[in-house]
């Protein structure tokens, strides 16, 4: 009686098992999905989360002549282990061109200060990387033999040197080097100084042109060209 009584719970829980709406692999989907829920929370609370630092990034800005935009996975609310907030800051006295001939119509209508002006040369065997060269240096930014460094070609940005000026005009933040920025000492935030130019290099001027069957979208697109 017994053993009949066990092979029929047996064939329930086979039947149960069979009829299940979920398969095995979807189940482990649901599982892992819930976990990420549980860890870095729902879509709608990472999206709030996202606007936080937004609105904190244009509150910094109604305060600093420097805009400060963050990114990184923290800043996306993204807490796991490694997770680090970039903080990108947009040095609005430096106006970087294409070329030369664009220096002339240089003005910006929130810095009545003269600026530094650069001309990016880039170079076809590095895609990705430009060199700087110093067309007029402005009241604001320091450009001492450090940070501009001396060629036969002209006058070109250190970026070792640039960073060592703002190091030690951030002494009291006590950051230290890390790649291209700089960042505290627990290595949870780092500092990337950025110099604004509204036009791509010539090597990329035809991306905005590609044809795309997914993102990013022509309307994100337009604005990426908009600001720069």
């Amino acid at each position: 009686m017994d053993n009949t009584i066990r092979n029929q719970k047996k064939d329930d829980d086979e039947n149960e098992y069979d009829h299940s709406p979920w398969s095995e692999n979807e189940l482990k989907e649901k599982y892992l999905f819930e976990l990420l829920v549980k860890t870095v929370g729902t879509e709608i609370d990472i999206r709030i989360r996202q606007r936080l630092f937004i609105v904190q990034d244009m509150i910094g800005y109604l305060t600093d002549d420097d805009t400060q935009i963050s990114s990184g996975s923290l800043a996306e609310e993204l807490d796991l282990p490694g997770s680090d907030i970039d903080i990108m800051s947009v040095c609005n006295q430096v106006v970087v061109k294409r070329n030369a001939r664009d220096t002339k119509y240089v003005k910006h209508y929130k810095q009545p200060k003269q600026q530094t002006i650069f001309v990016m040369e880039t170079d076809y065997d590095y895609p990705g990387f430009t060199k700087l060269r110093l067309i007029a240096a402005g009241d604001t930014v320091d450009a001492t033999h450090e940070s501009i460094e001396m060629t036969t070609h002209g006058l070109y940005l250190s970026v070792n040197g640039f960073l060592k000026g703002m190091k030690e005009q951030m002494q009291h933040m006590h950051l230290i080097p890390h790649g291209p920025c700089l960042t505290f000492s627990d290595q949870d935030r780092d500092f990337a100084f950025c110099f604004r130019c509204t036009y791509l290099p010539y090597n990329a001027a035809s991306w905005p042109m590609r044809y795309r069957r997914q993102l990013p979208s022509n309307f994100v697109i337009d604005k990426i060209e908009q600001y720069g």
